[in-house]
């Protein structure tokens, strides 16, 4: 776990021994960190070419959205879900829909959010020559 700084290191060492009961507030936002982690991990390993947006809300105006991602492997989806924006600096939304909120308008912004993962990914996996164009994308 490269990814924690070495206090955070020492508080995982004692989140393990405790039960999810007795978490604390800064307990629970490190649990979720290591949750990105995982995200992160298991979409390296599993490679998918395209990722997937589906439109889930949008405000009266047009300048909100909520877009949430998912990819598919061997015939199943799989969702795209980070707890914090440690890792993903998107906001997640879930009052007017599961996603990932968006402001503004006058750009295909499930190609924003695909190119921000791939970046995302890039640095994660430390190939910055990628430059963040690792994923197909496309509106389901």
């Amino acid at each position: 776990m490269e990814y924690l700084t070495q206090r955070e290191k020492q508080k995982l060492e004692v989140l393990e021994k405790k039960k999810l009961l007795d978490y604390t507030s800064k307990e629970w936002e490190l649990r979720n960190i290591l949750r990105d982690i995982e995200t992160m991990e298991e979409l390296a390993k599993d490679k998918p070419e395209t990722i997937y947006t589906i439109l889930r809300y949008c405000s009266s105006n047009g300048m909100n959205r909520v877009i949430d991602m998912f990819y598919i492997k061997d015939a199943k989806p799989y969702h795209i879900h980070f707890s914090t924006n440690r890792v993903f600096q998107k906001r997640v939304q879930t009052s007017n829909g599961f996603g990932y909120k968006t402001s503004g308008s006058g750009m295909d912004y499930g190609f924003h959010l695909v190119n921000s993962l791939s970046y995302a990914m890039s640095q994660f996996l430390r190939l910055p020559e990628l430059d963040g164009y690792i994923y197909h994308h496309e509106w389901f």
